[in-house]
This record gives structure tokens, sequence and C-alpha cells, in this order.
């Protein structure tokens, strides 16, 4: 696929500039009495429509409403079939039939579809894309389509279950990504949060050498290396410097809370 469709403002499926489509509003449009009589497949049979749209290359005001209204029904198709349990059952037997693998749907899946609209309406919007693009270069354009088989909606509907299959694994990847993403913000905040003493570290960037250097000189040799790698840099949390140092942050984590006792019971008690 040289271009990449995406869903725009207000629903809208913006198509590549690359194969001529034309801004697709799948989820709103003006509140204009005339606006259906744009598209050809409310006026004119399949045929005659098809005819009409290769003849204009599947540019202009012939193409944006047939175009919309085919989107509109693979969408609403779409919705339906999937809160219906029908989708995947549905798609798979058009895809065994082309030779396609077919589709599934994990129990996580489905529960995080059916409770999250929008991770939906986003899948759903994409795939139509595609699959419009798709229509437009191989069915119309390319001929592919022909009268007599399936009516020219039900055919972009097929289309879909096609493509459903790579957007599906796109969209379990955008997910996985998100999901190690988060698990990284959460590992990165327990590492900080087992360093409550990181204020020792702002309390000797005031320091004058002549006092530090006997300080530092009573760690342990890695706690050294961490305060010292603090100190250089001033943003570095006490796990970025675990991992400068390539050791486990529990080991700068325990040589820290013994320093610090020790350090206090030499000075009497004294925090």
């Amino acid at each position: 696929m040289r271009g990449k469709a995406k869903v725009g403002a207000g629903g809208a499926v913006d198509a590549p500039d690359t194969y001529g489509e034309a801004s697709v509003h799948v989820h709103e449009w003006e509140r204009d009495p005339g606006r259906w009589c744009r598209c050809l497949l409310c006026r004119v049979g399949d045929e005659e429509a098809m005819a009409v749209l290769r003849g204009c290359g599947a540019r202009g005001p012939d193409w944006e409403g047939a175009a919309e209204h085919l989107a509109r029904y693979a969408l609403a198709t779409l919705h339906q079939q999937f809160l219906r349990h029908t989708l995947i059952a549905e798609a798979n037997v058009h895809r065994r039939r082309a030779g396609l693998h077919v589709l599934w749907l994990s129990a996580d899946d489905g529960e995080t579809l059916r409770g999250d609209a929008a991770q939906r309406v986003e899948l759903f919007d994409t795939t139509v894309a595609h699959a419009l693009i798709r229509f437009r270069r191989h069915d119309v354009l390319g001929g592919r389509w022909q009268s007599g088989g399936r009516a020219v909606p039900g055919y972009l509907v097929t289309r879909c279950y096609f493509v459903l299959g790579e957007q599906l694994t796109a969209w379990r990847r955008a997910r996985a990504r998100a999901v190690r993403s988060l698990a990284a913000e959460v590992q990165k905040a327990r590492e900080q949060s087992r360093f409550p003493e990181a204020d020792l570290v702002d309390a000797l960037r005031g320091e004058p050498t002549s006092r530090l250097a006997p300080l530092l000189g009573t760690m342990p040799a890695t706690l050294r290396a961490a305060v010292e790698h603090r100190l250089t840099h001033a943003e570095a949390t006490w796990a970025e410097a675990a991992r400068a140092l390539q050791v486990s942050p529990k080991v700068i984590e325990t040589q820290l809370y013994r320093w610090k006792r020790r350090h206090r019971r030499e000075r009497g008690g004294e925090g």
C-alpha cells in the first residue's frame, strides 16, 4: 500500500491524495435534504453507477457521494455484526473462500472492543477506509466488480472482511505497545519510590569539595559511584544511576540504607 488512510476530525476517514480519494465523512454529514441525491447508488442501478464511476476515474462529486454512502453502509454492518457476535464468523466464511487465514478474537480482545467504543470505532473506521481505497483501485478502476455478482455495498463489506485481519493485527500491536509503555512507567515509579532518601544527593550538591570528598570516602564503592553519577547529572534519578552502573537498583537501595544507618550512628543519632 502506497498511502495510509486515517480517521480525521469529526470521524472523517481521509484517504491519501495518492489515490485521489476525497475525505469520506462516515459519522457526520451536512443536514442537506438533497445530500443523498449525490449518491449514484441511490439513483441508478449498480451496473450503471459503476460505469459512471469508471468513466469519471472515480473522482469528483459522483465518487464522493458513492464513497460516503458505501462507508456508512459498511460501518453500520461491521458494528451491528460485532455487537451481535457474528462478525468474525461471517468474515471467516468469505476469507476461507478467498483462501485467507481465518480471524480470531481472544476473550480479552472482545472484552476490550465491547467495553471501549472509541477503540472499536477507530478499528472499524480504519478498516473501512483501507477497504474503500482497495475497492476504488481494484474493483472500480481495475474492473474486478462485474454485474451479476454481489451488490456494490455488500461487495465493499466483503473487502472489509479481507482488510480486517491486518487491521486487527495492527490494533493488537498498538495495544501491546501501550501496555508496555504503561508498565515501564509503573516500573520507573516503583524503582524511584524505593529511594525515599533521594534528598541526600540534593543536600550534597551545595557542599564544598573539602567536606564532600571525605563523606564520599565513607561510602561503599557502588553507592559512591551512584552518588557521583547523580551529582554529575543533575536530573538523574537513583534508578538511572543504577542503569548507568549496570547494577540492580536494589543494590544501591541496600547500600544507601546501611550507609545512612551507620552514618547516623557514628554521628550520635543526628539526621
